[in-house]
């Protein structure tokens, strides 16, 4: 697999043909998973941050927005953001009550809990670095798909992480904790629930931002 080396395509990567490729095929029949995963997630946090006042979450490449339509329905009382950076994606929304947008303004708009599930491996670190340092989030999860060895090059543990082009960013577990508590966040918790999970492919964890 050529994984692609430049922003330039990866940047106009994220069309309809994408999310109708061998790993998307599927994409749109994949409301029930995706609920079960928001049931999950809002389960958890809820007694972690989600119960505040005006607590809200940001999706962060939330593509059409399933993840984000099954949190609305768990807990209709959260403010709901998402951020791609796929137009397409944005414009054919599963739900015309989501906020989603390709405005990177939202970033910087103060959320309870921001989530990037299978969203980080598609992101030069540079990006990932002004990504990270404009949240203002008070609690990131993350799913990353991951190498086993910090002495592999690009070689994700599983055989469908592989199959995807777009999958630019490769390191280990403690290689992506590393990474990301360097921007300023605080590693909290392994997350393994029943939809969402750390698994020896996959890293699945939070963190809490240090200072907002």
């Amino acid at each position: 697999m050529r994984y692609i080396d430049n922003q330039e395509e990866l940047g106009g990567f994220f069309t309809e043909e994408y999310y109708k490729s061998i790993n998307y095929a599927d994409y749109e029949s994949r409301k029930n998973k995706y609920k079960l995963t928001a049931n999950d997630i809002v389960s958890h946090f809820n007694p972690i941050c989600l119960h505040k006042p005006n607590a809200s979450v940001l999706d962060y490449g939330c593509a059409i927005g399933m993840l984000l339509d099954g949190i609305r329905l768990k807990a209709p009382h959260l403010h709901l953001h998402g951020y791609d950076i796929s137009k397409w994606a944005v414009n054919n929304s599963v739900s015309n009550d989501l906020e989603l947008t390709n405005d990177p303004a939202v970033l910087r708009k103060h959320h309870t809990l921001t989530t990037a599930l299978d969203v980080f491996e598609h992101m030069f670190d540079d990006d990932l670095v002004e990504v990270l340092g404009q949240l203002k989030t008070e609690t990131l999860l993350v799913r990353i798909p991951v190498k086993v060895n910090s002495d592999q090059t690009n070689d994700f543990h599983l055989e469908v992480s592989r199959r995807d082009r777009s999958h630019v960013n490769c390191k280990t577990k403690g290689e992506w904790i590393d990474f990301i508590e360097e921007q300023g966040y605080q590693y909290a918790e392994t997350l393994n629930l029943f939809t969402i999970y750390d698994a020896k492919g996959c890293f699945c964890g939070y963190f809490k931002k240090v200072d907002i």
